[in-house]
């Protein structure tokens, strides 16, 4: 048996909030393609994503995209940082033998930036993980020349922790009184023995939106998928309607928005509890996470006067 590795996938606690600083630049290319015939090969896309607080770096994480053309079909155009794929990356001897994972590599990473608040020089890695580190750390040294400055954009980070096993993340990046960016995910434990709900968990050290095989399990009494919208789509949508409308709270028009509220569903895995009326689809419980969370955040902002 497989002895699998520790790394977390859990975002900061609280709320955090300050000057947001990203960079997303594509890593070179495995083949050039032909005009006229077939398109080159994308390049893997590195992210490194700053907030400052008060003249300190209060969190850093750096991420990697596949490129669409990966050779493992499930994982592409996928996140590494919390889909499945250091799992599926510890299967090779070479990860076993160095007992690392890509996450592993970037966590190292991230705790000697944060303890120099610097994103450049020489850093510790670790053997078989630090390949792409070394090309982020390239993407990482133009952000560097950044930060001496105030940023145009503001984020507001906000983590809850449910208590079974999943906890919601909203991350809404502001930038002239305008909402540019809405992200919720919910993201689960780092350890399958602390998620309640014994379907979801397979899912642990992974987000609902990052990870590629991702499946709601049927309400209680349901005999049937509730919900026919993908997570990941939902909140693709929820980022769209949000910055079109610069309402964080109306969620009219979203698919499953609307039904009976059942409840976390998730946080209780009996099959007795609930019986559902079929004729109605019941509202994605997401939505009541997250509707909770932007108002929290919501307040923070108004607070702040950071919205026109």
């Amino acid at each position: 048996m497989v002895t699998i590795p520790q790394w977390t996938v859990q975002p900061p606690k609280g709320l955090i909030k300050g000057d947001y600083y990203c960079i997303e630049e594509r890593f070179p290319p495995y083949y050039t393609g032909v005009e006229g015939q077939f398109p080159a090969d994308p390049g893997h896309l590195g992210i490194v994503e700053v907030i400052k607080s008060n003249d300190k770096l209060v969190f850093i994480e750096l991420n990697e995209i596949t490129a669409e053309s990966y050779y493992n079909h499930l994982y592409q155009g996928i996140s590494k940082r919390r889909s499945s794929y250091s799992f599926w990356q510890y299967t090779k001897e070479r990860m076993q033998k160095a007992k690392a994972t890509l996450t592993m590599g970037m966590e190292l990473v991230e705790a000697q930036m944060m303890e120099r608040q610097s994103l450049t020089g020489e850093f510790d890695m670790l053997a078989s993980a630090s390949g792409s580190v070394k090309k982020l750390l390239k993407i990482a040294a133009q952000l560097q020349e950044k930060l001496d400055k105030p940023s145009a954009q503001t984020i507001y980070s906000y983590s809850e922790d449910y208590g079974y096993g999943l906890t919601g993340w909203l991350k809404v990046v502001v930038e002239n009184g305008k909402i540019i960016s809405c992200r919720f995910d919910e993201i689960f434990a780092d350890e399958p023995e602390q998620i309640v709900h014994p379907e979801l968990k397979q899912y642990y050290r992974q987000s609902k939106y990052d990870c590629p095989t991702y499946e709601d399990p049927f309400p209680p009494g349901f005999d049937r998928h509730a919900f026919l919208v993908g997570y990941r789509t939902q909140m693709d949508n929820l980022n769209l309607k949000v910055c079109a409308t610069q309402d964080m709270l109306d969620l009219t028009g979203l698919p499953h928005a609307a039904g009976k509220d059942l409840g976390p569903l998730w946080d209780d895995p009996s099959p007795e509890k609930k019986e559902l009326d079929m004729s109605e689809r019941p509202m994605y419980p997401a939505w009541t996470n997250y509707l909770r969370m932007a108002k929290v955040v919501l307040d923070e902002m108004q607070k702040d006067g950071a919205l026109a």
